[in-house]
């Protein structure tokens, strides 16, 4: 199962090339990616994020 935790900074909103969204995904409890935007993410594309995440995973479970 894949799961996610999502992280804004909303400091960094001064600074353009600033991270302000982390996505870390994380697989049977351990992190497996670390993705970082320099955008404040709605929910519609971080749904979309999502679920491209889980389909690559539920994938390569498939594939073994």
């Amino acid at each position: 199962m894949v799961t996610f935790q999502v992280w804004y900074y909303p400091f960094s909103f001064d600074e353009e090339d600033a991270v302000k969204c982390q996505v870390k995904v994380y697989k049977e409890g351990a992190c497996i990616d670390v993705l970082e935007f320099n955008e404040i993410l709605d929910e519609k594309k971080l749904n979309k994020i999502k679920q491209r995440i889980r389909e690559q995973h539920e994938v390569c479970t498939r594939d073994r």
